[in-house]
């Protein structure tokens, strides 16, 4: 059995590794534009803490062969932030698995 890192923190920074977390608030923003909604860190965490991430493989599927892919065989993690851009499509997250260090990437 492999020995995955714990995942500490809260908001988005408990789903994995976040190398630049203001330009990925900025981007968010930027989606944001036009709804009248500008967030913060701390708005942002707060929305995103009480979520579940969705575990993908690499064809972007979250089962294989009818059964849940687990965290451990997981390529993607896809958070619905419950958010809408300007002409009303979800703004999700989405953080992809660093093999190397065993840990995920993101958040785009």
């Amino acid at each position: 059995m492999k020995n995955f890192a714990t995942q500490i923190g809260f908001g988005l920074k408990k789903f994995g590794y976040i190398s630049n977390f203001s330009a990925q608030l900025a981007q968010l923003n930027h989606l944001l534009q036009g709804t009248g909604k500008t967030l913060k860190a701390y708005e942002v965490d707060t929305i995103v803490d009480p979520l579940v991430a969705t575990n993908l493989n690499s064809y972007g599927c979250n089962n294989f062969h009818g059964a849940p892919i687990d965290e451990e065989h997981a390529a993607y993690k896809v958070i619905n932030t419950g958010l809408k851009t300007i002409s009303g499509e979800d703004i999700v997250g989405l953080f992809t698995r660093n093999r190397k260090r065993n840990t995920y990437d993101g958040v785009t």
